[in-house]
C-alpha cells in the first residue's frame, strides 16, 4: 500500500511526464532528418522514438538502402511490393552485394528506376536489362566478373552510362585493358579499375589503356589502379610511372577494415571514402615532378605483366 499524500499521489512521476517541445513539426523534422542522414544506422534507431519520427525516417531509410544477404532481398522486395508505385522514387542510392541471387536483382531492379548511386555486385550484372536503362544514375559499382564464357566488352553507349561521374568496375580477369567507348562517357571524372597481378607495382604495361581513357574522358579528374599486391600507404607511383598526377595506385583491401558497406555508403553520407583519398593523392602529385621522384625498387614478378 502507498501511504503517500493523496495530492501527490494525483500527479504522474516525473519520469511519465510528456516533454513540452516548442519547435515547430518542419524545424523539428529537419533536425532530425538531418541527424538520421549522418548514417543508415542513425536513421533507424530514430525511427523507433515515435510513429510520427517513424513517417519521417521512412524518407531516409529509402533514400540509402543497403541489401545485406539473399533473405533480406527477398523481404525488400515483398516490402516495395507492398508500397505505391510513387514509393520507390524515393530510393536514390541501391547496392546489392555478393549473395544476391540473379534473378532477385532482376526483380527489385525494375522498381527502382530513378536511382542516382548504384552498387550491384552480383555476377554479370549489365546482363539485366533494368540496369542498362536506367537514366540518373551517377555513381555505379559493378562486378564484371562473368561466369559463363569470355568477358564481354560493356556497351557503354546504353543509357546507364550518359550521365556516370564515377564508375568503379571489379574485373577479375583484366578485361578492361581492352575495352573502348569510353567516349560515351562525357561526365566521367572518376574511374575506378582493379589489377589481380601479383606484382607489388603497378606495371607500365597499363600506358595504352591509361591513354585511351584520358583521350575520350576530357573532364577526368583521378583514375584509379587498385591491387592487393600494392603498398599499402598512398604513392606518388602513378605519377612515376604514368608521368599524370590524375593517375592514382591504391592498394585495395580484401577485407576493408570498416567493411564493405561502409566503403560504399561513405559517399552518401558526406564521410570519407576512396574518391576523397583519390582527389588528395592526385593534389598531391600535381605539385610534383615525376622525373625527380625516386626510380622503383626491385620487383620479382614482372614476368606477371600482362
Amino acid at each position: 500500500m502507498n501511504f503517500s499524500d493523496p495530492n501527490e499521489a494525483s500527479e504522474p512521476p516525473q519520469a511519465l511526464r510528456p516533454i513540452v517541445c516548442d519547435i515547430p513539426l518542419d524545424i523539428l523534422r529537419v533536425i532530425f532528418e538531418l541527424s538520421a542522414r549522418s548514417s543508415s544506422r542513425m536513421a533507424l534507431h530514430l525511427s523507433l522514438v515515435s510513429r510520427l519520427i517513424h513517417n519521417w525516417m521512412d524518407t531516409v531509410i529509402y533514400d540509402v538502402v543497403w541489401i545485406d544477404s539473399q533473405r533480406q532481398a527477398e523481404k525488400f522486395v515483398e516490402a516495395i511490393q507492398s508500397k505505391p508505385s510513387t514509393f520507390c522514387q524515393r530510393i536514390k542510392v541501391l547496392c546489392i552485394p555478393y549473395g544476391v541471387l540473379h534473378t532477385t536483382a532482376a526483380t527489385i531492379l525494375p522498381f527502382c528506376p530513378d536511382l542516382e548511386g548504384l552498387a550491384c555486385w552480383t555476377p554479370e550484372p549489365l546482363s539485366l536489362p533494368s540496369i542498362l536503362t536506367l537514366a540518373r544514375t551517377r555513381r555505379l559499382s559493378l562486378n564484371i566478373c562473368g561466369s559463363n564464357g569470355p568477358f564481354i566488352q560493356p556497351d557503354f553507349s546504353a543509357r546507364l552510362f550518359t550521365r556516370i561521374t564515377h564508375l568503379e568496375l571489379f574485373d577479375i580477369e583484366r578485361a578492361w585493358l581492352q575495352w573502348h567507348g569510353f567516349e560515351h562517357m562525357p561526365d566521367l571524372t572518376h574511374l575506378s579499375v582493379y589489377w589481380t597481378g601479383h606484382s607489388t607495382q603497378c606495371p607500365p604495361t597499363l600506358m595504352p589503356f591509361v591513354a585511351r581513357v584520358f583521350d575520350a574522358c576530357a573532364k577526368m579528374r583521378a583514375l584509379v589502379i587498385n591491387g592487393r599486391e600494392f603498398p599499402e600507404e598512398p604513392s606518388t607511383e602513378g605519377l612515376r610511372i604514368f608521368h599524370d598526377p590524375r593517375v592514382v595506385v591504391m592498394a585495395h583491401a580484401v577485407n576493408p577494415p570498416r567493411g564493405f558497406r561502409y566503403e560504399w555508403e561513405a559517399q552518401w553520407f558526406a564521410e570519407p571514402c576512396m574518391w576523397d583519398t583519390a582527389d588528395e593523392i592526385v593534389a598531391l602529385q600535381g605539385t610534383l615532378q615525376w622525373d625527380a621522384l625516386p626510380p622503383p625498387g626491385p620487383d620479382s614478378d614482372e614476368d606477371d605483366e600482362t
